[in-house]
C-alpha cells in the first residue's frame, strides 16, 4: 500500500510540476506580448498615462468650449452690422455731406446717428434701435440706414 500512496503522490507531484511549467510559460508569453504592445514598458503604466492625458485633454476641451461660449456672447453684443445712407439735407447742393449711420449687433440692437450738414455747419443726433425698431420717428434716410444694417 505504501507503494500505491507513493505512486499517487509522485503522479500528483508530476502533474503539479507540468501545470506550473505551463503556467510559467503562459505568464512569460503574456508579459512578452504586454511589453511588445507597450513598446517595452509596462502596459498598465502606459494605459494610466494615456488615461491621464485623455482626462487633461477633456478638461482643456471644456475650457475651450467655455471660452467659445463667452466669445459667442461677446460677438452677439458687439456692433457688427452697419448701414449708411448719404444724402443732401436741403437738396440745394450736388454734394451729399449729410448722412445717417446705423450700427447694430446680431440682435439688431444699436443706434442710428444722423449728421445734417448745411453751409459749413453740422447737426448730429442719435436714436436708439431695439430689435430693429426705434421708439422715435425716423427720417427716410435714417430708416434706409437701419434697413441696410439689418440686411447685413
Amino acid at each position: 500500500m505504501d507503494y500505491v500512496a507513493i505512486a499517487i503522490v509522485a503522479i500528483s507531484l508530476l502533474i503539479s510540476i507540468i501545470s506550473l511549467s505551463v503556467s510559467l510559460k503562459t505568464k512569460k508569453r503574456y508579459e512578452k506580448y504586454l511589453k511588445a504592445l507597450g513598446n517595452g514598458s509596462n502596459l498598465a503604466t502606459e494605459l494610466e498615462k494615456y488615461i491621464k492625458q485623455v482626462n487633461e485633454l477633456n478638461k482643456k476641451d471644456d475650457e475651450i468650449i467655455d471660452y467659445i461660449l463667452k466669445l459667442k456672447e461677446a460677438i452677439e453684443l458687439s456692433l457688427s452690422k452697419a448701414g449708411i445712407e448719404r444724402y443732401s439735407a436741403y437738396g440745394d447742393s450736388n454734394v451729399s455731406l449729410s448722412f445717417a449711420l446705423c450700427l447694430l449687433n446680431l440682435k439688431n440692437d444699436g443706434f442710428v446717428i444722423n449728421n445734417i450738414y448745411s453751409e459749413g455747419v453740422s447737426s448730429v443726433s442719435i436714436k436708439q434701435i431695439k430689435n430693429g425698431v426705434c421708439d422715435k420717428k425716423l427720417s427716410d434716410e435714417e430708416q434706409a440706414a437701419v434697413v441696410k444694417a439689418i440686411s447685413k
